[in-house]
């Protein structure tokens, strides 16, 4: 046999035999790795949010190690009786960052964050198109409608938005979103909303001065909006004038007070002289008339009388017969 041909003969066995050894290798089954697996608590149904978990709506199942969510639950023991602050589906894995703090009790007040306040809105005239779909955990607008003092009718109402972004605790005594993600009208006659303190004395003055209505809007929208008051002019309106309020009256001028009255005078004193005759001897006497009320002297009182050498001096006789 010639060399050449050997050759090729010798390349061909060999890129067989090759083929053969490949294919055998692609035959055999890769050899199955066992992954170790881990505990968790999920939920047998749904949980409700605010709702104390009991243990017979939980149950502990293996999963693969590298699937178990960070901060979930291990055992029955340590979830039931936890509160969860957002609905668990069936089926879903319980993790601390969805339940609230060891201690915390059910109910309304364990939704309240430290430092925030609940305040329940009156609605017993909402809206029924718009009603049906707010939802607890919705954000919405609070809208102040209000008429100015004096106003008769609409004259002169404005409506105002008050708060911004406001989240919604519950409706009436909904705490959870509906299944069929629209809460019955029936119980819509309040809603509860997730204020700060200040807030909530806003909300509390504005409930007795006006009319409180709410908007929703989208949960991811955080834009404040600047331009929020509208008036009967924005409707193309004409806006009537309040009656103006009476004028207060002009002050009281206190009357003057009158000067006391004048203290009585002295009243002047008039002497009459009265000439007399006793026997031989010629004589006068005064006498002093006073007017009524004085307590000086008395009517009439006569002055003493002269002495005869008095008398005698005043050269008087005693008249001729």
């Amino acid at each position: 046999m010639r060399p050449q041909t050997m050759l090729v003969a010798i390349l061909a066995l060999a890129s067989g035999l090759a083929a053969v050894l490949g294919v055998k290798g692609m035959m055999k089954k890769p050899a199955v790795v066992v992954e170790e697996k881990a505990k968790v608590v999920t939920a047998k149904a749904e949980l409700a949010r605010a709702q104390s978990i009991e243990a017979a709506a939980i149950e502990v199942k293996e999963i693969p190690k590298s699937q178990v969510p960070e901060g979930a639950l291990a055992s029955i023991e340590e979830t039931a009786g936890r509160i969860p602050s957002i609905p668990l589906l069936k089926g879903e894995i319980v993790v601390e960052p969805k339940l609230l703090p060891k201690g915390s009790r059910a109910g309304m007040a364990s939704m309240i964050p430290p430092g925030m306040r609940a305040f329940t809105i009156l609605t017993p005239t909402f809206s029924s198109s718009l009603a049906g779909f707010l939802q607890p955990g919705n954000r919405v607008d609070v809208l102040l409608t209000i008429q100015p003092p004096g106003s008769q009718g609409d004259d002169g109402s404005a409506t105002t938005t008050i708060l911004q972004n406001i989240e919604l605790l519950a409706v009436h005594t909904l705490v959870d979103a509906p299944v069929e993600a629209k809460a019955n009208l029936s119980e819509t006659r309040s809603v509860t909303l997730l204020v700060t303190p200040r807030q909530a004395s806003i909300l509390d003055l504005a409930q007795d001065k006006g009319k409180l209505h709410l908007s929703l809007r989208n949960s991811l929208d955080e834009t404040p909006v600047d331009e929020t008051r509208a008036t009967l002019a924005d409707l193309g309106l004409p806006e009537t004038p309040s009656k103006p309020e009476p004028a207060a009256p002009p002050p009281a001028i206190a009357a003057p007070t009158p000067p006391p009255p004048p203290e009585p005078e002295e009243p002047e004193l008039v002497v009459l002289t009265v000439r007399t005759l006793r026997g031989t001897v010629a004589g006068r006497d005064e006498i002093t008339v006073l007017p009524s009320g004085s307590n000086r002297l008395s009517p009439g009182r006569l002055r003493p009388q002269p002495n005869a050498s008095a008398v005698a001096s005043q050269g008087l006789r005693r008249p001729p017969r």
